[in-house]
C-alpha cells in the first residue's frame, strides 16, 4: 500500500459544514481491512475531522483477504468515527467486495456508505452490521451490493436512509432492523427469505419507518414484529406475503403492496394480526 499521506486531496464531498479530508485506494493497495482501516483513520485524522475513503475499483473491484498476522480483525472495516464517507467509484460496486463493515457500539453519525460491493469473510458473518444499544444516527447506505449471511443488521438506527441497494443473504434473514426510528428503506432490490425484519429492541420502539418500493423475492417480503407502530409500508413488491403485520402491530399504513398472482390465500398481500393497522389498496 502506497503511504497514505501521498494519497490525500481536497474532499469536495462536505459531511455537515466542513469539507471532508480524502484518501483514495485501488485493488492493488487493499489486502484486507487493516488497510482499510489505516486509511480511514488517516482521512479522519482519528476521529478529529470530517473524512472520505473513496475506493476507486479501476474496473475490477476488490477483494478481501484473511491477515495471517491478525485474521479476525484483518477480515472487518471499522466505523468507530462520525463525519465518515466511505465511496467506491469506477466499479468499486463489482469483485468480491470490501470487507464486512461494522460499526462500533457508540455514538455516531453522519455516515455515508454508497457505490460498493461489501460482502461477508467471515462464516455466518453479516454485510454491514451495527450491533450494540448505541443509538447511530444520519447514516446513508445507497446504491450498494451487499451480501452475508445476513446483509444487512442494525440496532438503535435513527434517521438513517438505505436507497437502492441490491441485498441478499446466504443462510439468515436479508434485512433486520432492529429499534430503527425515522428511518427511510426506498427502491431496494432484496433476494431472500424473509427480506426484510423490523423489530424493537431493548431500548428503542420501532416507529416511525418509510418502507417504500422494494422488490422482494423469495417470498415473504417485510414483516413488522410486536411493537412496531406509526410506519408506511407501501408500493412493495413480492411474492405472498407481501408484508405480514405480527400481533402487537398497531397504526401502521399498509398501501398498495402488490404480489403478481392471483391467488395468496387467506389474506392475500398483507397478513395484519395486529390491530388499528390502516390496510389498504393491496393487491391481490
Amino acid at each position: 500500500m502506497k503511504a497514505l499521506p501521498l494519497l490525500l486531496a481536497a474532499g469536495s464531498l462536505a459531511i455537515g459544514t466542513a469539507q471532508a479530508r480524502t484518501v483514495v485506494l485501488t485493488p492493488d493497495e487493499v489486502v484486507n481491512g487493516i488497510q482499510i482501516n489505516a486509511a480511514i483513520d488517516t482521512a479522519t485524522q482519528y476521529g478529529t475531522e470530517p473524512g472520505k475513503v473513496v475506493f476507486d475499483g479501476q474496473s475490477k473491484g476488490f477483494s478481501c483477504f484473511i491477515g495471517e498476522d491478525n485474521p479476525e480483525n484483518s477480515k472487518l472495516t471499522f466505523i468507530q468515527y462520525s463525519n465518515l464517507q466511505l465511496v467506491g467509484i469506477n466499479g468499486a460496486n463489482t469483485g468480491d467486495g470490501i470487507c464486512n463493515v461494522v460499526f462500533a457500539d457508540a455514538s455516531l453519525e453522519n455516515i455515508l456508505i454508497e457505490g460498493l460491493k461489501i460482502a461477508s469473510f467471515i462464516e455466518e458473518g453479516t454485510g454491514i452490521s451495527a450491533p450494540g444499544l448505541s443509538v447511530r444516527k444520519y447514516v446513508t447506505i445507497r446504491n450498494n451490493d451487499i451480501t452475508g449471511a445476513i446483509a444487512l443488521q442494525a440496532f438503535n438506527a435513527v434517521d438513517w436512509k438505505i436507497y437502492n441497494n441490491t441485498m441478499g443473504r446466504s443462510r439468515d434473514i436479508v434485512v433486520s432492523l432492529v429499534g430503527a426510528q425515522d428511518s427511510e428503506v426506498i427502491g431496494n432490490t432484496i433476494n431472500g427469505f424473509p427480506g426484510l425484519l423490523m423489530s424493537s429492541s431493548q431500548t428503542q420502539e420501532t416507529t416511525g419507518n418509510r418502507i417504500v418500493a422494494n422488490r422482494f423475492s423469495d417470498s415473504q417480503g417485510i414483516t413488522l414484529r410486536a411493537g412496531a407502530t406509526r410506519n408506511i409500508v407501501a408500493l412493495n413488491t413480492g411474492e405472498c406475503p407481501v408484508v405480514i403485520l405480527d400481533p402487537g402491530t398497531t397504526q401502521n399504513k399498509v398501501l398498495f403492496n402488490w404480489a403478481p398472482r392471483a391467488s395468496c390465500g387467506e389474506y392475500g398481500a398483507v397478513q395484519d394480526l395486529g390491530s388499528g393497522n390502516k390496510v389498504s389498496g393491496n393487491r391481490p
